[in-house]
């Protein structure tokens, strides 16, 4: 676990609840990714998915200040990361905006564990897609 890493109790990150007052420009997420966090989420004791999605990014001081404890350093600023969802952990998933000029349907989807874990988990939205539909078994 990284030295600042988030513990279970520890409050999350808020939703932003308008993108462009935000900082993030002045698109929301995409229609697409929108439907998607609208779709119902069931943990069925443990069988299901434990994703609490949310209906915009989260705000990017938040996202400064999750992700410096979380690396145990205040050099990262969070810009490249747009967090959409959560679990009941404290993990996150979002974008990273790795690829210059990309949009963001195309960028990949990670997931940051509050115990130090770090995955891409789908190299765009599209496997994102794949992902959830497969049962988080992979295409």
């Amino acid at each position: 676990m990284p030295s600042g890493a988030l513990n279970h109790g520890q409050s999350p990150l808020a939703p932003c609840p308008n993108y462009s007052a935000c900082g993030h420009g002045d698109k929301p997420l995409s229609p697409l990714l929108r439907r998607v966090n609208q779709l119902p989420y069931h943990w069925r004791d443990g069988g299901g998915v434990d994703f609490r999605p949310f209906e915009e990014f989260v705000r990017p001081a938040e996202t400064k200040a999750w992700i410096q404890n979380w690396a145990g350093t205040s050099a990262l600023t969070g810009e490249q990361l747009l967090f959409f969802g959560r679990d009941s952990a404290g993990d996150y998933s979002g974008d990273w905006k790795a690829i210059a000029g990309a949009d963001v349907l195309d960028q990949p989807i990670i997931f940051l564990g509050s115990d130090g874990d770090a995955a891409v988990i789908a190299k765009n939205f599209s496997d994102y897609l794949c992902l959830l539909a497969s049962g988080h078994t992979g295409c």
